[in-house]
């Protein structure tokens, strides 16, 4: 079967189920282009202000991080995971640590 010929078949399966193909077409191109136009935005604020309206229109959430109680022990459990991680890393030498006494200057 050639190309053409498989075209007009899905062109006539569309016709049976009331579906426009000239309109989907058009429709498929539209999103292609707006999803490329997001796609080569450059600046930040512009995508941000893109992200809002998206945001706005879409009616699309972003999930909330909800932070525990700091004196929870969900909350001093994943410090003491955070710290772990961060001490492999610094024995894996992947990344440096700093002496105790700029830390504890900080403080």
């Amino acid at each position: 079967m050639l190309g053409t010929e498989r075209n007009i078949i899905f062109a006539n399966e569309y016709k049976k189920k009331g579906i426009d193909m000239d309109h989907t077409m058009k429709l498929e191109a539209d999103k292609m282009r707006i999803v490329r136009a997001i796609v080569n935005i450059d600046n930040e604020s512009l995508l941000k202000k893109v992200k809002e309206q998206l945001h706005g229109v879409l009616n699309l959430n972003e999930e909330k991080t909800v932070l525990p109680e700091k004196d929870s022990d969900e909350y001093i459990t994943k410090g003491i995971r955070e710290s772990l991680k961060e001490y492999n890393k610094v024995r894996k030498g992947k990344t440096q640590s700093r002496p105790v006494e700029d830390l504890l200057n900080e403080l």
